[in-house]
């Protein structure tokens, strides 16, 4: 007699990974929740600060903030043109005015304190600008696309003579002569 033979199983295909339910360039999510949370964090450390000179540099910064977060919010596809901005330079930011806050507040403005809230002040002008960068750059295809628009209308009006073409008014000025 033979031995039972063991049954021969075909080998199991690995299971195949769930098809993606975003295509491949969809874009990111946009957390409005979070973006609430952000510049709520910027008004409540205003809040906190006294010197109106900082301050108004804080609402600038807050400005700013809100209106990148529009852009994203209304085209989420931009968000990746801002991860630095919302990964890096605004916690950092926020660290910073933590800490001015907390050295603001000491009854005693030793040197390092001093130095430490001047050192912040001056880096907040160069925060601000950094932020109306960010800002600016998230409309530089807006730019382009409205130049486009524009140079396109201009033609077809002149095309189907509607309007007078840009520089083609040379005729009247030479007839003039």
């Amino acid at each position: 007699e033979e031995p039972p033979r063991e049954e021969e199983h075909p080998a199991e295909e690995p299971p195949k990974a769930a098809p993606k339910s975003e295509p491949r360039h969809a874009a990111p999510k946009v957390n409005e929740d979070d973006f609430e949370e952000k510049l709520r964090m910027i008004r409540d450390l205003n809040d906190e600060i006294a010197d109106e000179e900082v301050s108004a540099r804080i609402d600038r910064i807050g400005e700013l903030t809100a209106s990148i977060f529009t852009v994203v919010t209304q085209k989420p596809e931009r968000m990746d043109e801002v991860k630095k901005f919302m990964n890096y330079y605004l916690p950092t930011t926020f660290k910073l005015l933590k800490s001015y806050s907390l050295m603001e507040k000491q009854s005693y403005q030793g040197a390092n304190i001093t130095a430490s809230r001047r050192k912040i002040e001056e880096i907040l002008d160069s925060l601000v600008k950094a932020f109306e960068q960010q800002q600016d750059r998230l409309f530089q295809s807006e730019a382009l696309d409205v130049e486009a628009d524009i140079e396109v209308l201009e033609t077809m009006m002149a095309k189907d003579g509607l309007v007078t073409p840009k520089g083609a008014d040379i005729r009247s000025v030479m007839e003039m002569k």
